[in-house]
């Protein structure tokens, strides 16, 4: 039988996939004709070490739920703890974030849009409280503050990281941290707290704006 050219249309050359086994051996420096492995040695160090920062998170929270448990730290000592970190270090934080990022005055729409949807979302919030929680004053203030603001700068280092962000994205967040959620986690929530804290409305634990039953004649 004859046998088509290797170099035309119906030769060998259309049979040709994959690894070229007859040409010279490229190092194989990772392993991936004959052992490969689910995980390659040192990238499974690599992963826990990009993670590392959510670990330390949750080690926090930890720590500090185990110390509220047993006892460890004392209420006035936490409350110290608890402004140091938010009037000081928080803001400092921030600040450091927000002077080495490169803010593009076409993103300043963002800002806009964050002071914007950070009003009608504390609106929003107050109006279902004042339904969900019609009675229990400090239970409606609990409602609000669950709900108002964000963590966002945990994102910053993350975004600088990845290469599908990048700077631009950085921009973006810090400019919807300055819009509106930066406002809400210094002031909004200290406002929050202070207005629905106990012995605030009275002996019958209920505000003037509404809610609860009005107090008797005796």
């Amino acid at each position: 039988l004859a046998c088509p050219a290797a170099g035309g249309p119906g030769g060998a050359a259309r049979f040709t996939h994959g690894v070229d086994l007859l040409a010279p051996a490229a190092a194989d420096t990772r392993g991936e004709l004959d052992d490969w492995t689910l995980l390659e040695p040192g990238e499974l160090t690599n992963r826990v070490v990009r993670h590392l920062s959510a670990f330390l998170v949750l080690g926090i929270i930890g720590a500090g739920a185990g110390a509220r448990v047993h006892k460890l730290v004392s209420r006035e000592s936490a409350d110290r703890l608890r402004r140091v970190c938010f009037t000081w270090l928080l803001p400092a934080f921030l600040l450091r974030h927000i002077w080495l990022c490169q803010l593009d005055r076409q993103l300043y729409v963002v800002a806009a849009w964050s002071f914007l949807f950070h009003g009608l979302w504390f609106c929003l919030s107050f109006q279902a409280a004042m339904v969900l929680e019609p009675k229990d004053r400090q239970m409606r203030g609990w409602t609000m503050l669950v709900s108002q603001g964000a963590m966002n700068s945990f994102l910053y280092p993350l975004l600088l990281r990845n290469e599908r962000f990048g700077e631009k994205s950085l921009a973006c967040a810090v400019l919807w941290d300055l819009g509106g959620n930066m406002w809400i986690c210094q002031f909004a929530l200290f406002a929050i707290a202070a207005f629905f804290r106990p012995g605030a409305g009275g002996p019958s634990g209920d505000d003037a704006i509404g809610g609860g039953a009005p107090a008797r004649d005796e």
